[in-house]
């Protein structure tokens, strides 16, 4: 007997399956009964033309199951049975169980860790900040070295590359920051008026930079402070805006507070404060560098517009240097300006981490593959102690295709489990690179990872090949099953 299922039929049979496994018996009944008839009518007694039509037909449960199979429609039912099955057989093991999955949290938490700092640190570095798939940086060079540029030479380059949407500078600075009878040194920024525009990030409080206060000899002295400072050393002031505050004796006045969860964009420091370019006087010495073409002193970002790509941005950025160059030979010869993946950074600790990341990221997969060689042997051992249990179920009528699926289902929950706790050893992890990195003076490195949705993806897949590796090791083991042998 064979089935055939059309559409109506299998829709039939996800929503009304009690109706249809009734009528399949039915159905059933009706053509063994046929087949007693035939077999009376042609001399035999009606028990032996039973047996015969039994045989025949080839067992009423393995044809009902063929029929199922022929429905294709209810796969979610058979996978939420076979993941009901795999749970019971998983938690008649919990020795096993847990060993196992005690090993995949070690192999996914290790990646999820390492693929957080990777995106936290090179990928999308700052938070909050907008479209930074679209960011590069600028530095200066000569003679093939990196070196900074000066303001004069951003300014031209801002008003004159056509594919960048917007340009920024962005220096780490520090001070001597006086509260009452404390004093203490902080990180922060020296940056363009249009910095928290650009970067779109709003003050929580207050406003930004306006435009023309990075320009003049020391003559904005204002500052826009961090979330964690206007918390801890101002009480969370509701009041804030507008009172003084002296950052290396200098009277500054507070103007906005930067949102929670927004640290600057230095990867390796949190910005506590941010000061604009008019006052890099107090803060870095050395005279009025704001007109000077020849000092070298500003770190810069470039946003490109959409579609341009870093290489097409490159080759405008290069041909403006190269006018720069035969403007002002006193101060730009031989010097140039290039743009820089995030990734690689070169003025922040960007570019130092990704030898150390890529590093890890190889180190995290070898750990996977050996947890998965490790979990795959669990069940391989495993499987053998259960070789009279799918030799009965393929003696019942059970295909291997489905002894497979029911192996990969116990495969997905030990994977996901596994997943589970790695997703959670990765956040507990989050900010452990910092204890294998340091600064001067002992300071600790601020290298936060960064758990969303492209780590959620990676994440996922790992435990989708961790699910077919663990789950084939021992569907394998079916395909040379002998149930004569066995049985016996």
């Amino acid at each position: 007997m064979r089935c055939y299922y059309k559409l109506p039929l299998r829709l039939r049979s996800l929503f009304r399956k009690d109706r249809v496994e009734l009528d399949l018996s039915d159905e059933l009944q009706f053509h063994l009964q046929n087949q007693v008839e035939e077999y009376v009518a042609q001399g035999m007694d009606a028990q032996e033309a039973r047996y015969a039509a039994l045989r025949s037909l080839g067992g009423v449960e393995q044809v009902k199951e063929e029929c199922r199979e022929a429905r294709k429609m209810n796969v979610i039912e058979n996978f939420v049975r076979d993941l009901r099955l795999g749970l019971r057989m998983l938690r008649r093991n919990p020795g096993f169980t847990v060993l196992a999955i005690l090993c995949l949290t070690l192999g996914i938490g290790a990646n999820a860790a390492v693929f957080s700092w990777v995106e936290g640190i090179l990928i999308r570095p700052y938070p909050l900040v907008s479209h930074q798939d679209r960011l590069v940086a600028l530095s200066g060079t000569v003679r093939g070295e990196r070196e900074e540029t000066s303001w004069p030479d951003l300014l031209d380059v801002q008003r004159s590359c056509t594919l960048c949407e917007t340009l920024f500078v962005s220096n780490i600075t520090g001070a001597t920051l006086s509260i009452g009878e404390r004093a203490e040194v902080t990180t922060g920024s020296i940056v363009s008026a249009n910095y928290f525009d650009a970067i779109g990030v709003h003050p929580l409080l207050g406003r930004g930079f306006e435009r023309g206060e990075d320009s003049g000899r020391n003559a904005h002295p204002v500052v826009v402070i961090s979330y964690r400072l206007w918390q801890t050393r101002f009480k969370s002031d509701p009041e804030i805006i507008g009172k003084t505050q002296r950052f290396d004796n200098v009277v500054h006045t507070i103007i906005g507070v930067a949102p929670e969860g927004f640290y600057g964009t230095f990867v390796g420091r949190a910005m506590e404060y941010w000061v604009p370019a008019s006052m890099q006087e107090v803060f870095y010495g050395g005279g009025d560098k704001l007109e000077d073409r020849g000092a070298r002193w500003c770190e810069a970002y470039v946003r490109l517009k959409p579609g341009v790509t870093r290489n097409q941005a490159q080759q405008e950025i290069s041909a403006i240097a190269a006018r720069l160059e035969a403007e002002y030979p006193a101060t730009n010869r031989g010097r140039g300006i290039r743009a820089w993946p995030l990734w690689e950074t070169p003025f922040n600790h960007a570019g130092h981490l990704l030898p150390t990341l890529e590093i890890m990221v190889v180190v995290a997969m070898f750990v996977l593959l050996i947890v998965c060689a490790n979990v795959g042997n669990l069940l391989l051992v495993r499987s053998f102690a259960r070789r009279h249990e799918m030799t009965v179920r393929l003696a019942m009528g059970a295909s291997r295709g489905r002894l497979l699926r029911q192996l990969v289902a116990e495969g997905l929950l030990l994977s996901a489990c596994g997943a589970a706790g790695g997703m959670l050893v990765a956040y507990w992890c989050r900010h452990a690179l910092v204890l294998l990195l340091q600064v001067g003076g002992g300071d600790v490195m601020y290298l936060p990872g960064q758990i969303d949705g492209r780590v959620l993806g990676l994440s996922a897949a790992i435990c989708l090949v961790v699910t077919l590796a663990v789950g084939l090791v021992p569907a394998f083991q079916t395909r040379h099953l002998a149930l004569a042998d066995t049985l016996h």
